[in-house]
């Protein structure tokens, strides 16, 4: 509440519309959590509502990915509402302000929303595979999930949300029952993801490095 009512934003005025918008959009899901919790009970529930927002994430990352792959004019090109945004979200490099980093939104209304829901979907698909008994198929399509869900987070260049859901996946691995098949996957993925020639130019790479400072 302090961080979203912070006077340094331009002023007292600002700080208490963004103070407000901010209690509406997190306060919302806050009381949403508790009505859930009241109404999903059996562990079936549960991981309906994981399984659900996976699909969502994923389907939110290829589409990610693809805005990526078409690039800035064609989601500019989507209406009025999308160009605001994606001129909102650019970043420029630090050692060439001319040089303009296009930052995909998928469906969400902006670039950290968008790696927000990537960060839950990837971080609930880490928990069905280290404690949900599954086939080996369903197994690796969590796998390749999480591999989809974790370009498109990088795609955003939110520092947060990378270095908090690798912390996250740390956590769920470390903790659960079968740990040694999803570490071993989760790296086998991490080796192939670093191989992948940064597609930002460098801005991805000393954005990661930043984000641990």
């Amino acid at each position: 509440a302090l961080q979203m009512f912070n006077p340094h934003w331009s002023g007292l005025r600002a700080a208490l519309l963004n103070g407000l918008i901010g209690l509406a959009t997190h306060g919302f899901p806050m009381l949403l959590f508790f009505i859930g919790r009241e109404i999903l009970r059996t562990p079936r529930q549960i991981a309906g509502v994981f399984y659900l927002l996976i699909t969502l994430s994923i389907v939110m990352a290829l589409y990610g990915v693809y805005q990526y792959q078409q690039g800035y004019d064609y989601v500019v090109g989507l209406g009025a509402g999308f160009k605001t945004t994606i001129n909102r979200e650019l970043l420029w490099r630090s050692d060439d302000y001319d040089a303009k980093v296009f930052r995909p939104v998928s469906f969400a209304p902006d670039a950290g929303t968008a790696s927000s829901f990537y960060a839950v979907g990837i971080l609930l698909a880490g928990a069905l595979l280290t404690t949900a008994r599954m086939s080996f198929a369903a197994q690796w399509g969590l796998v390749a999930g999480i591999g989809t869900m974790f370009v498109a987070l990088c795609l955003t260049l939110v520092r947060s949300s990378m270095v908090g859901t690798l912390l996250g996946l740390g956590a769920v691995v470390t903790v659960g029952r079968r740990s040694m098949r999803t570490g071993i996957a989760l790296v086998s993925l991490g080796l192939l993801v670093a191989m992948i020639e940064d597609p930002t130019g460098g801005m991805l790479t000393e954005r990661f490095k930043s984000g641990f400072r």
